[in-house]
Order: structure tokens, then sequence, then C-alpha cells
């Protein structure tokens, strides 16, 4: 039978007793399919229970073992109460059947009124444990990271060469003691090229050693510089006589007279003009380390030209800060051959 199950009585009651009990039992039923607990909470219940035959029962012949109708309609009341309650009922003594009923949703089931851990195995939903036996139990399932790689990629950097390009400058040079204060003083910010020009030196010998000593000096100071930086040589056209053509009408002139401004004129208009050549469009001279010299003057001529030719002018006087104590020592450093008088004839007899 489904459903809640109705009481049943054994015995022949009178009709009007029998109508009575019926109506109980309808109320019973009613008041049972209106618990909202039985709603909610339980599944429909199965009640499965031998009904005992005639004669089992003791005699009950017109309720004579109840004290009156009142309490057999009570009694039934609470016997369908616990049936409602899912318990097993006893009717006119006699035991029925056990009311066995699943709880929804659980691992537990009901067996003789009691809740006991069935074989119901789960495995907890996304993760590497189940209950089995109402135990945790680490499963199988073996979870791996996943890998991340990372990988080092040899970056190399390189600071970008920086050049810097230096101004080049055309020095003329007199005579290589000269030459060494003056180079070590412009060769952090220049690109040097000596220029060797000097017809003011009347004699070949003279000319040969002063011209030795000067290429001594840059092949050994040479060797201490890198590569882009060397000082380069050129050696102007040796002509004596162009020196006497311009010079030779102030042979009675004092040293530091008119024909050493003519003779300064001369080899620097023709630096400037090599310098044009060269590509070079700074140009200079080592004449005013020498305390000989009249660094106004050279500077003068110098300006003058520099504006005639569209060049600049190397205004510089290497006398200041000790340049040429600073000669001296370098010429001693190097041994080079250091002249007595400034070359020319007229000066060498005025010295004698």
């Amino acid at each position: 039978m489904n459903g809640v199950t109705a009481i049943m009585i054994t015995g022949r009651p009178g009709e009007s007793e029998r109508n009575d009990r019926d109506n109980d039992n309808r109320t019973a039923t009613k008041n049972m399919k209106g618990s909202k607990r039985v709603r909610e909470k339980s599944m429909p219940l199965t009640a499965e229970y031998a009904v005992p035959s005639e004669g089992e029962f003791p005699e009950v012949n017109n309720c004579q073992m109840c004290q009156g109708h009142e309490r057999h309609d009570a009694q039934s009341r609470r016997e369908a109460t616990e049936l409602e309650q899912g318990m097993a009922a006893e009717i006119g003594g006699t035991e029925g059947h056990i009311l066995k009923w699943q709880r929804p949703g659980t691992g537990y089931q009901q067996v003789d009124d009691k809740w006991q851990q069935s074989d119901i195995q789960w495995q907890q939903p996304e993760t590497g444990c189940q209950q089995v036996d109402d135990k945790w139990q680490q499963s199988d399932i073996q979870w791996q990271q996943p890998e991340h790689k990372l990988q080092k990629v040899d970056i190399q950097w390189q600071q970008p060469e920086t050049k810097i390009t230096k101004n080049t400058l055309l020095l003329h040079s007199c005579c290589g003691p000269c030459s060494t204060a003056c180079i070590e003083r412009l060769i952090p910010d220049y690109k040097i090229t000596v220029f060797f020009y000097n017809p003011n030196i009347t004699d070949d010998e003279e000319y040969e050693r002063r011209k030795a000593a000067q290429l001594q000096f840059l092949n050994s100071y040479n060797e201490n510089l890198p590569e882009e930086d060397r000082v380069e040589f050129i050696e102007g056209e040796y002509l004596p006589e162009d020196f006497f053509r311009v010079c030779g009408q102030y042979a009675d002139e004092p040293e530091g007279g008119a024909r050493c401004t003519e003779c300064f004129r001369l080899r620097l208009e023709k630096t400037a003009q090599a310098a044009l050549g060269t590509g070079n469009n700074l140009f200079g001279t080592t004449l005013t380390v020498s305390p000989h010299k009249n660094y106004s003057l050279v500077s003068e001529i110098g300006c003058s030209l520099a504006n005639k030719y569209g060049l600049e002018f190397l205004d510089m006087d290497f006398k200041k800060k000790a340049g040429f104590q600073r000669s001296i020592q370098m010429s001693k450093k190097y041994g080079l051959y250091r002249q007595n008088y400034c070359g020319c004839s007229y000066s060498k007899y005025m010295e004698d």
C-alpha cells in the first residue's frame, strides 16, 4: 500500500461505533496529508505490515479491552501520528512490520529506527580526496602544477660607440723641440698634422738636423697614442731662395725687426695655402712658444691670412702655462737636438 496507511482494528463493533472510528481515521489521514513537515522532509512512506488473521487478537469484541470509545479513539490518533513519524506501530498488542525508508540526498538510511552508515561511496567533487566509509582518504588523483618555463635570453647590449670627431689642424712647426709642448697641449682636442716648412734655415745641413729631430719626436710620441690620434707629418718645399727673395732687403735689420716680420708672413701664408690644399679649415703655428718671438705680431699676421683665405687661425700663445719650460723638459726626455739660433744666416752672424 502506498502513501499514509489507515489503521486497521479487528473485531465486530456496532455499526455506529464503526462509523465513528472511520470518521476518526479520515480525520487523522487528513491531518497527516496537511502536515508541512511530512511534505518537506519525508519521502512517501511505505508501510508494510501484515494484518493478523482472525483469532490472533485477544477478544476485543465491542472494544471490551478499551475503557470506552474515547480512550480507543485517542489511541488511534496516537498510532496514526507514530506512523507519520516513520516509527513502527503496535496495533492491538501485535507488532507490525518495520518501516524502512531512505533519507533523500544522504548516504544514510534508517533501519530499525536507527541511523546507520550505508555503503554509499562518493567522490568529493573537484578535490583529490574521497570519502570512503565516513573517512577521508587521499585518492590517487595526481595533480601537476602547470610547468612554467622561463627562458633566459642572453641579450647582449653593446654601448653604442660614440666617436668624437676632432677638428683637424694643420700646425706649422719651426722645429722639433718647439713642437713638443704645443702638440701635448693640443692632442686631446685636435687631429694634428705637422707642416714642416722652414726655408729660413738657409744651411742645408742644419735643415736636415732639425727635420730629423722633428721626425724623432713624432715617431716616439705616436707610440703612446691610439691610431686615430697619431700625429701626421707633411714637409713643405724647401727653397731657401724664397726666403732671400722676401727678406734679403732687410739684412741689416736687428733680430725681431722687419726681417722677422716678413719671415713669419712667408711661412704662415704658405701654411694657410697648404691647409686649403689638404682640406683643413684650421691652421696654427708653434712660433709663439719661444720667448724670442712676438706673440702679438704672429697673432695679427695669422688672423689676417685666415680672413684672406677664408680659414680659421688657432690664435694661441703657447708660452703661457709654462709652455717654453715644458718644451725644454720634453726635449730632454726624447733626446732631441736643440739649435742655438733661429735658422737664417743673418741671425747666425749676429749670434756669433
